[in-house]
């Protein structure tokens, strides 16, 4: 932030004798007060432009770009990834509408949070969701993954109708490789017929 000019301060005298040295140190002041004031502003308008461009609107959740920022921190670190399908999501959409839609991205999103407070939870996109749990072995974050699977299905409902998801788990030291793990386990509990939860170690 330095050598960096945020405004210009600007000061004048109505009445003679007009500005003279003397109130040098007090408009010195002044400006210092004024550049601080602007600073914060500054840093505070940057920060919330920040949050916004990593959330995700509709879910609240952080979205991808936070989740691509977010890969550095967990580099050749023991993690486990849950890669998450809202299972015949196309077909809600289709049927009900997008505003139905909608609304089970957010009630799925918001029973997960429910589950697993504190954890990083993001939307990768569409009716897809990642979540890193770091640290966790892979039979600790299956059975997290099953907490989930049942949640959606006992709480998040479509005219009466159960909203299932599947689930992909990896654990591994490396959180490229665990994504990449956990999206074929993904692919694997929809070919064993969705509403599952499949898990791989690396």
């Amino acid at each position: 932030m330095r050598k960096q000019i945020f405004g210009v301060f600007w000061a004048a005298a109505m009445m003679a004798p007009g500005i003279t040295m003397n109130f040098v140190p007090k408009l010195a002041a002044a400006g210092i007060f004024a550049a601080a004031i602007a600073l914060n502003a500054y840093i505070l308008g940057n920060m919330t432009w920040q949050k916004h461009a990593m959330t995700d609107k509709l879910t609240g959740l952080r979205n991808r770009a936070a989740l691509d920022q977010q890969l550095k921190v967990y580099r050749k670190r023991q993690v486990s990834v849950l890669m998450i399908d809202i299972d015949n999501f196309k077909s809600i959409n289709d049927s009900f509408g997008h505003a139905i839609g909608d609304g089970v991205l957010y009630d799925v999103a918001n029973t997960m949070m429910s589950q697993i407070r504190g954890a990083d939870i993001y939307r990768y996109g569409g009716e897809e969701f990642t979540i890193i749990l770091p640290g966790l072995q892979i039979r600790e974050s299956y059975a997290i993954a099953e907490r989930l699977r049942k949640a959606v299905e006992q709480h998040v409902h479509v005219y009466g109708r159960p909203v299932t998801i599947s689930i992909g788990v990896a654990s591994c030291s490396d959180i490229k490789l665990a994504m990449k793990q956990a999206d074929e386990c993904l692919y694997e509990s929809k070919q064993r017929g969705r509403n599952a939860t499949t898990a791989c170690a690396c």
